[in-house]
């Protein structure tokens, strides 16, 4: 096991991490900070009850001060806990403060007791680090348990994780007669699996503590991790593994002996399924997370460069290499060990969801549009026609006909397909775009998806796909458009209007329609995914890429209107 850092370097508190903070709750203005804490004047050692020493000093403060401090930590308490209600704080008395020498975060421990029934609470005073606070957020979002946490400034409070310390749990509980080693091998191999998919580190048995309840039948354990300094930062992958720490041998070999490996397997999926259930039901505040956090090293270089490299290959995933933050690390790293989870049909149903999406958004959210335009280009058509057409030698119905042929030749698959090159060319450039500059692509790279084939070949499918069913479609309502303007303009009625559309009427026109609509939705849809998949920049990037690729697509369907009727046109 590589030499673990015992101090971490601090990683300061980002204006847009604050911002994140802000927006979900976690920041509040505190009556009492850290530093003012560290202004105390005495300290004693603190030993437990049997005298060993606790790596805890009780601390003093100067008389002028300490009022001052213990109704501040009072009214802390009050926020943390009750969302600032005041009523209680009268009932509440500081006995203690402990302040520990020993580990990164320099913590002080507030123990407050409730005069009325003497019950008794903690909870701690710590430094604002960066990283540490995400460790807090990923634990608060994708573990089983909630956790409640404020920021100040350069200030974090903790509430108190209650439990059995895990040391403690192994040499005093773990032989007891009514407990049922399994269930007890079985919370570790879940734990195990928790702390690697969320790359939390250093889970010696002192760093989590056992949460024990009385079931009906049986009792349960939950093992609750309460230190969360080591939060991606080292750069070695069995650091994020808790079996592979002596400390934590005791329950290894419960695992070993108790637990057959299809079972140790099945907790294992077990514990990715609830994690999977986690992330679809925090997606929009992880995203939100991940995109604040997605610059920000939050460990140093060697050590990202190290651990990247190590999972790459235990992984099997060299785009790995790629990341260069630890949240970047991190994104590829948890999802990839839920991607695990799922069966090659099931990788073929995403596909197929993903396709009928994209023909849905692509085809029929532009059927409005579309035949809109296509009932007044038929009803222009007809009205045109009839004003150029004055020769008494030609019968009334060959407008009928020049109509039809207009309509299918010109106006349904190449006017259409302008419109659909704003439409939905506009639409597939920006949102590839916005996902090449939120990152999103590169995630979904870390994770081992071939993202042209997931982003672009539905897009491009489901407009080869309903494109030419838009066309056909507005070729008929054109038709319709012309047929109804003959009649309220009083140019024909339907019966002649209907003799004429049946006269003459030649079947490879149609086919030679549906041939430009094919090739103009392959048009519409290629160009725009190649100038979103390959934007760079921001919000100003992303438009001028749309602007670019609808200017590119309507220019490149007229192009290919003109060669189509050269080849295919006799």
């Amino acid at each position: 096991m590589e030499h673990i850092s015992r101090r971490k370097q601090h990683f300061a508190v980002s204006p847009a991490f604050m911002k994140f903070l802000a927006r979900h709750g976690r920041t509040i203005p505190l009556p009492v900070t850290y530093q003012m804490l560290r202004g105390y004047q005495d300290a004693i050692t603190l030993y437990d009850k049997e005298g060993r020493d606790t790596y805890w000093e009780t601390v003093f403060f100067p008389p002028s001060l300490t009022e001052e401090i213990h109704r501040g930590l009072k009214r802390t308490y009050s926020i943390l806990k009750a969302s600032g209600y005041t009523q209680a704080e009268e009932h509440l008395q500081i006995e203690r403060i402990d302040y520990c020498v020993f580990g990164n975060s320099k913590p002080f421990r507030i123990k407050i007791v409730n005069t009325y029934n003497e019950v008794h609470d903690y909870f701690y005073f710590k430094i604002a680090d960066a990283s540490r606070i995400w460790g807090l957020e990923l634990e608060h979002l994708l573990s089983p348990y909630r956790i409640n946490y404020l920021v100040d400034g350069q200030t974090l409070i903790e509430e108190h994780i209650s439990g059995i310390p895990g040391d403690v749990f192994s040499q005093r509980y773990m032989d007891r007669p009514e407990f049922n080693p399994r269930r007890i091998a079985k919370e570790f191999v879940k734990f195990n699996e928790r702390c690697f998919m969320r790359l939390l580190g250093d889970m010696r048995s002192y760093n989590f503590v056992f949460d024990i309840t009385q079931d009906f039948d049986d009792i349960q354990f939950r093992i609750r991790a309460i230190d969360f300094d080591q939060q991606s930062y080292e750069g070695r992958k069995n650091i994020y593994l808790p079996q592979f720490f002596k400390e934590n041998q005791s329950f290894v070999k419960e695992v070993m002996s108790r637990l057959h490996p299809d079972v140790i397997k099945q907790y294992q999926m077990e514990e990715r399924s609830l994690f999977h259930r986690r992330v679809r039901a925090e997606y929009y505040r992880l995203s939100d997370l991940q995109r604040t956090l997605t610059k920000e090293p939050l460990s140093l270089p060697e050590k990202i460069a190290s651990l990247r490299e190590e999972l790459a290959a235990y992984h099997g995933q060299s785009n790995f290499v790629k990341c260069t933050t630890m949240p970047q690390i991190l994104h590829g790293s948890f999802i990839l060990m839920i991607r695990g989870m799922f069966s090659r049909p099931e990788n073929y149903r995403m596909y197929w969801k993903e396709l009928m999406h994209q023909c849905v958004e692509l085809g029929i959210g532009s059927l409005g549009i579309v035949s809109i335009i296509s009932v007044f280009i038929g009803a222009v058509s007809t009205v045109q026609t009839a004003y150029q057409l004055v020769s008494p030698l030609v019968p009334i119905s060959t407008i009928a006909q020049i109509v039809r042929d207009t309509v299918i030749l010109e106006f349904a698959p190449t006017l259409s397909c302008i419109v659909l090159a704003g439409v939905v060319g506009s639409k597939i450039a920006s949102e590839l775009g916005n996902m090449r500059v939120s990152e999103q692509i590169d995630a979904l790279e870390i994770m081992g998806i071939n993202t042209r084939a997931y982003l672009i070949m539905p897009k491009i499918v489901a407009c080869l796909i309903m494109i030419p069913l838009l066309v056909v479609i507005a070729m008929t309502v054109g038709i319709w458009g012309g047929r109804f303007a003959g009649q309220a303009a009083g140019i024909m009625s339907y019966e002649v209007f209907d003799r004429g559309l049946f006269k003459d009427f030649i079947a490879y026109n149609v086919t030679f329609a549906l041939t430009k609509a094919y090739t103009f939705a392959f048009i519409i849809s290629a160009i725009p995914a190649y100038y979103g998949y390959h934007v760079r920049g921001g919000a100003l990037e992303i438009g001028q890429s749309s602007t670019r690729a609808v200017v590119t697509s309507c220019v490149t369907v007229l192009l290919a209107d003109y060669i189509l009727a050269a080849l295919l046109l006799d």
